[in-house]
């Protein structure tokens, strides 16, 4: 419930910005003083756009939609009333296909000025490193909580589950339908649902998975584990394509208006979507950790992790501790899938695998048996991620990362953090 909270808290104005665009667009086809057009202010949620201006005196213009800012009609525009008198059908049937169209939007940035917004000035120097950052927020989010999971599961098997970034590909397509199940009554219930049908739908596979794979295979010698795992890898994503006809998915924008934190030159912005998504990571991270820390579950997983043998003896029951970090780990992933749905608008059947390999790279850095280790493996790869693609752009950017590791392993073997047969 954290994350519901934690996104929610974002969405007290949620404007569609496509909608925006196309009010603006209207304006500018509209307003026949061909000068300069000065945005005062813009309202309006759901499906209603409101615009106040500056042009011959101060004006204003209402776009009223088809849909709200899910649905598929979401930029139908059914009406449109330009300072104070509604636009007849015909013209508004012409505006719409003459005007609204990439010639429109060029005369809108041609045209009007939006108001100047921000705190603080910079200079694109710093700017773009800020912007690189703030942009890196939602697959930082990803990282920590797969790498998070990754540990807490590794921390007790000692083995490698290379098929964990599935059960983020599991809560990327269940929080899907949850919130096209819910989004179009609330943009925030969607957002709540999805958490709440990810979250289960990806702890539930866990479970599964452990129970019926790593419990039986954690005791056999060989990499038999491993070699299970990759099966599941194959399991799942044939599975999930088969079942969504090999679709990808993709969510309308959501809570993604460009809120500008600095003041021109250089104007550095970040979407509400982007905050949510990394204060909700923080505070289910943070939550994990203490959980881990100071409640009797914490203790008993740090004690089957350094002995499983005499944690039995003192009366734990290993495959239950096992089975509980399995649907913490799982949840985690699967919210991290959500992350990645939320955050860019799309998943694919097929990201499971990359997304085990950059929480395994993440968890290596930090030191497989230490949590918060993982924590800040998770940190330290998308800095290096987000350095990288901003000094030589976006080529060999995980050659560089895997030639990272392989560096740091070399000098530290377990880790930056991590310290051997240490489980915290």
């Amino acid at each position: 419930m954290v994350l519901v909270f934690g996104l929610m808290s974002f969405g007290c104005s949620q404007r569609n910005p496509a909608q925006v665009d196309y009010c603006l667009a209207a304006l500018a086809g509209l307003e026949a003083d061909r000068g300069r057009l000065e945005v005062m202010s813009v309202e309006g949620t759901g499906s209603s756009i409101v615009i106040k201006y500056r042009g011959r005196g101060e004006r204003g213009i209402r776009c009223q939609f088809e849909g709200t800012a899910v649905s598929l009609d979401q930029l139908d525009l059914v009406e449109v009333v330009h300072d104070g008198k509604v636009v007849g059908p015909g013209r508004l049937t012409f505006l719409k296909r003459q005007l609204l169209s990439h010639e429109g939007f060029r005369v809108l940035h041609e045209r009007v000025m939006l108001p100047p917004s921000g705190y603080f000035s910079l200079n694109a120097a710093t700017g773009v490193y800020l912007q690189m950052s703030l942009s890196a927020l939602p697959i930082a989010s990803v990282y920590v909580l797969l790498a998070l999971g990754f540990a807490l599961v590794h921390g007790i098997t000692g083995r490698i589950n290379i098929a964990h970034g599935e059960f983020a590909t599991v809560g990327a397509y269940a929080g899907f339908i949850g919130f096209m199940a819910f989004g179009a009554l609330s943009i925030p219930l969607g957002i709540a649902a999805a958490l709440l049908v990810a979250g289960i739908a990806s702890g539930c596979a866990g479970l599964l998975t452990i129970y019926s794979v790593f419990v039986p295979l954690a005791r056999r010698e060989g990499q038999m584990l491993l070699v299970a795992s990759v099966g599941l890898i194959l399991i799942f994503e044939e599975g999930i394509r088969i079942s969504h006809a090999a679709r990808e998915l993709w969510l309308p924008p959501v809570y993604s208006g460009p809120i500008a934190l600095t003041l021109p030159p250089y104007v550095v912005t970040v979407t509400a979507m982007q905050l949510g998504l990394a204060s909700a990571t923080v505070v289910a991270v943070v939550t994990v950790l203490l959980i881990m820390r100071w409640t009797k579950f914490g203790l008993a997983w740090r004690a089957v992790a350094d002995d499983a043998l005499a944690a039995r003896f003192m009366g734990l029951d290993p495959a239950h501790v096992l089975g509980l970090a399995a649907l913490m780990a799982a949840s985690l992933a699967g919210l991290g899938g959500l992350v990645v749905l939320l955050g860019y608008g799309n998943a694919s059947h097929s990201m499971g695998l990359m997304l085990s390999v950059k929480a395994m790279v993440a968890a290596l850095l930090g030191g497989m048996g230490s949590l918060g280790g993982a924590v800040a493996g998770a940190l330290i790869l998308v800095t290096v991620e987000t350095l990288w693609v901003a000094l030589f752009g976006g080529a060999y950017r995980d050659a560089a990362v895997f030639f990272m590791l392989v560096g740091i392993l070399t000098l530290a073997p377990n880790g930056l953090l991590g310290l051997a047969g240490q489980s915290r």
